[in-house]
């Protein structure tokens, strides 16, 4: 009868022990959950905050690439203006007699070089 109450005294012992074990550990376990919770939260606040710039970001590459895009675009116009225009000059200046030479039109004439190169 004795050795049986040692028996039960120390299963008792080894009982307690596992259950606070086992409650230390469930406390453990919720305040992981919390965390968990919490860190989730913050992962979606920034998540939110980060996607905002990116979309502005992507705003700002979009318009950059459309202005980029319309100057493309006019650059062929553009070059046909001054074609035609020079084409005009060119045809006004054949059309008229030069007393000279050595007269140039002077909107042909490069500007800032020495009368050398000019000629």
């Amino acid at each position: 009868l004795q050795e049986l109450k040692e028996a039960l005294e120390e299963k008792s012992r080894e009982a307690d022990e596992s259950m606070d074990r086992y409650c230390s550990l469930m406390v453990k376990v919720h305040k992981l959950e919390e965390t968990n919770e919490s860190l989730k939260n913050q992962l979606k606040q920034l998540s939110t905050q980060t996607k905002t710039p990116k979309t502005r970001r992507s705003l700002r590459t979009v318009n950059l690439w459309k202005t980029k895009q319309t100057a493309v675009d006019d650059t062929p116009n553009k070059a046909q203006e001054a074609l035609h225009s020079i084409t005009k000059r060119l045809k006004a200046a054949a059309n008229t007699p030069k007393a000279t030479l050595d007269e140039d039109d002077e909107d042909f004439r490069p500007e800032g070089l020495p009368e050398l190169v000019q000629k």
